[in-house]
């Protein structure tokens, strides 16, 4: 018997400004709620902060922001998505998070890049209640947002480990 090949995928779907997005599971390290980050001054204005996460330095995205929708409050509860990504771990900032659901392929529209900044989202998902916009993780950010975030985790980690230390940070 051959192999079957599955037609479901597994979303973590969530709101951002009221936009309804969602990511592929197997993007997804965890989600964590609000905590206290660490702003550095002179930071970009997409990094809200970074997150210590088990002793490492996570990079926090706004996706309203990054977007360029309005933004929102942020409340007690407002949870950050720590997403996989070639370049390191990186937490997206969301309104909320909705639901894990199971899609099927036949429910998924594909987007063409030129369709969206950076090709980021890759389809809409239709769903018995709202579209969601299916996000590519490698597309989020543009190459040059990456690099800029690597080198702002890269001093935060090295303050992390400075304090763990009991040393100053150089």
């Amino acid at each position: 018997m051959k192999g079957t090949v599955s037609t479901t995928q597994h979303i973590v779907v969530f709101q951002v400004a009221g936009l309804a997005c969602a990511l592929r599971l197997e993007s997804v390290a965890e989600i964590v709620p609000m905590a206290a980050l660490f702003s550095p001054p002179s930071r970009p204005a997409l990094i809200e902060g970074f997150l210590n996460l088990g002793g490492a330095a996570i990079p926090v995205v706004r996706l309203d922001r990054l977007f360029g929708l309005p933004e929102r409050e942020v409340e007690l509860y407002t949870p950050m998505i720590v997403i996989k990504s070639k370049s390191g771990p990186l937490a997206l900032w969301v309104e909320r998070v909705l639901d894990v659901r199971v899609i099927d392929a036949s429910s998924i529209l594909a987007v063409e890049p030129r369709h969206s900044f950076n090709g980021c989202v890759k389809a809409v998902v239709g769903t018995e209640t709202f579209p969601v916009h299916l996000l590519a993780v490698e597309r989020i950010l543009l190459d040059k947002e990456r690099q800029c975030l690597a080198e702002f985790q890269s001093r935060e980690q090295q303050r992390l480990l400075g304090l763990q230390s009991g040393g100053t940070p150089e």
